[in-house]
């Protein structure tokens, strides 16, 4: 399959990273067919693993419908459990994506899973909520005793700190969700290299590399500014949540178009969008000419990219990238946790040790047997047919990355564990003075609801020629919308700030 045919999409929901990943991830028709197709095999995987298991005991994995592995690989995983010598072995449940936190609470409560994927939901603060519910089983006494150092270890520091929930860890970070790609590209064949390391960082300097020949060429976007929603917000420094900016430096709440890095980047937006520098079909508040967009990024027909989600890594020798500061933030959504339920707690962290830390292990569930399943050219994973493997809904279901081979196209290729490890200790990578604060939206979903619905409505004002006149509508409506959520956040910020500190 060529990459002009891949078919990429966006994800979020992660998170809704995107949420809390924020962030675009890729995806070709064989993934979507490979994954369609493992997802139908466990719906069936239940009954039929409930008689082939072994050992002891059975773990019980609870995840979305939409992934995991098949049958077939979860029994060839069990045996090699099996002939390793471990008591236990595994099986999948799953529950229908668009009711999973429903399917998920009843399962939790009527001891009905020993693992579970805490999900994606549309909004984060449901995540939250069922944690909050107890659950899930707190990790930290495991984490920081002798046994649980290797799986602490596995992961930097931050992505712990970013799973809390009041102070406590209740689930394992989810490494699929990506961090650092609000990186800016200047194609080299119009941007040489040593003018391209010139960039200062700061937006407004973008328009300094646009040149006479870059306009004149019609087959070329100059800039291609490639964001949905408000993940812009993590590189201006704030943590984006229903409708209001958290201080990424400070702490403090805010609405988002009282802030003078948000005025400032909508208005860059507005000059370069005037000067035909933009696609006329950028926009933040829907999909837009996304296909036009993603065929002009797959043949370099650009000058300047930002962010570099959608650059495929085997064109990143074409391109200079200046990697941008970015923010560790709170994100339990996507992560897996241990039910407070479960009989088989010391298993079960036994297990996502063993898949967190053994490459054996992670590849083996995820892909199943070398030479069987898949086949390993020059360092990257394809079906026996030849086509990429990408497994990306089952990574995301089991939160299995670092030790996962990579596919054509993905990111972090090379040496996925180092080049995450080189990333989170890199200058750029600094953390959100709220990392670990979770919002409790129980009694104020409606709320914050209302205040998203309305300060998502200016999302593209930047395209007007009357911009300076609605961003100063947007301050003042969405400023008297969000006074009561400001102020309820800012509240349980000094709670939380109060419970983390004595």
């Amino acid at each position: 399959m060529s990459k002009k045919n891949r078919k990429y999409y966006l994800s979020f929901l992660a998170v809704t990273f995107l949420l809390t990943l924020g962030i675009w991830l890729f995806r070709s028709k064989d993934c979507d067919n490979q994954d369609n197709k493992d997802s139908i095999e466990t719906e069936q995987n239940i009954n039929y693993m409930e008689e082939t298991t072994t050992g002891d005991g059975v773990i019980v994995w609870t995840i979305p419908f939409y992934s995991g592995p098949s049958d077939e690989i979860v029994n060839k995983f069990n045996r090699q459990l099996e002939k390793d010598g471990y008591s236990f072995s595994l099986m999948f449940k799953t529950i229908d994506n668009e009711n999973y936190r429903e399917g998920l609470e009843e399962v939790l409560s009527s001891e009905g899973t020993d693992i579970a994927h805490l999900g994606f939901y549309e909004d984060l603060n449901q995540v939250q909520s069922i944690i909050r519910k107890g659950y899930f089983a707190e990790l930290n006494d495991y984490l920081f005793s002798e046994k649980g150092e290797k799986l602490y270890s596995a992961y930097n520091k931050s992505l712990w700190k970013g799973v809390e929930t009041d102070g406590k860890i209740y689930t394992i970070p989810n490494p699929v969700l990506r961090d650092g790609f609000f990186d800016v590209a200047f194609n080299k064949e119009y941007i040489p290299e040593d003018l391209a390391k010139s960039f200062s960082g700061d937006f407004g300097d973008l328009l300094r590399f646009i040149n006479e020949d870059i306009i004149k060429d019609e087959d070329i976007i100059p800039i291609i500014i490639g964001y949905h929603k408000f993940l812009f917000s993590y590189v201006l420094g704030y943590d984006y949540r229903n409708g209001v900016f958290l201080d990424c430096r400070t702490g403090e709440v805010k609405n988002p178009y009282d802030t003078e890095e948000l005025y400032n980047f909508f208005g860059l937006m507005n000059d370069m969008y005037k000067k035909g520098y933009l696609s006329k079909g950028n926009s933040f508040s829907d999909i837009g000419d996304t296909d036009l967009v993603r065929k002009k990024i797959a043949k370099l027909d650009f000058a300047i990219m930002h962010p570099i989600g959608e650059l495929d890594e085997s064109l990143y020798e074409k391109v200079t990238i200046y990697r941008m500061p970015f923010y560790m933030f709170s994100r339990p959504a996507g992560s897996t946790g241990i039910a407070k339920s479960s009989k088989n707690k010391e298993a079960a962290l036994q297990l996502l040790t063993l898949l967190h830390t053994d490459e054996k292990y992670a590849n083996l569930l995820v892909h199943g047997e070398e030479g069987v399943d898949y086949q390993l050219i020059n360092g990257l994973i394809y079906n026996m047919d030849g086509t990429p493997r990408w497994m990306l809904n089952t990574m995301r279901a089991l939160g299995l990355y670092d030790m996962i081979y990579p596919a054509e196209g993905e990111h972090f290729i090379i040496n996925r564990k180092q080049q995450k490890h080189d990333l989170y200790n890199s200058a750029q990578k600094h953390d959100s003075v709220l990392l670990g604060f979770q919002i409790n939206a129980d009694n104020f979903t409606a709320e914050m609801r209302r205040v998203e619905s309305i300060s998502e409505k200016y999302l593209d004002i930047w395209r007007e020629d009357n911009f300076e006149e609605l961003y100063q509508e947007a301050r003042e409506v969405v400023g008297e919308a969000s006074k009561e959520l400001i102020e309820e956040l800012e509240r349980q910020i000094e709670e939380w700030r109060k419970l983390c500190t004595g």
